[in-house]
């Protein structure tokens, strides 16, 4: 993935109000037709604006704290040996 800093507000739409980044990625041509189609329905506006989103939400779900917080929940359980 490229990634190069533009510096300049983001397009109209875009919940963000700060500066953008251009991403280059490349993908399996199954997942941009299905990204496509997506479009194509109206769901979303855009390929970029379904990709922001994606990428904010796996974002919010892969944050390390979530992640400490079940190792830890884990170590917890195996010390204390409990169902």
């Amino acid at each position: 993935m490229n990634c190069v800093d533009h510096g300049v507000a983001p397009s109209s739409g875009t919940p963000y109000n700060s500066g953008m980044k251009t991403l280059t990625i490349e993908c399996p041509d199954d997942l941009a037709n299905r990204l496509e189609r997506l479009v194509g329905t109206g769901l979303v506006a855009d390929e970029q604006q379904a990709m922001i989103e994606a990428l904010r939400r796996f974002l919010d779900s892969h944050r390390p704290e979530i992640h400490e917080s079940l190792i830890l929940a884990d170590v917890g359980w195996g010390l204390r040996g409990k169902d």
